[in-house]
């Protein structure tokens, strides 16, 4: 999934490429798990 996300992230900065709003309804959950992962590790370095 992160490298999807990476992927989608270099389209939108390099090319101005847009995604769809379904895409982003379809993925929410994983996108959450990846923010919860991010938050978590944030937390052990604090």
């Amino acid at each position: 999934m992160e490298e999807g996300l990476r992927i989608i992230r270099n389209k939108i900065a390099y090319d101005g490429f847009f995604i769809e709003k379904d895409y982003i309804e379809r993925k929410m959950n994983d996108i959450q798990k990846i923010i919860y992962k991010l938050k978590e590790n944030i937390k052990k370095k604090i």
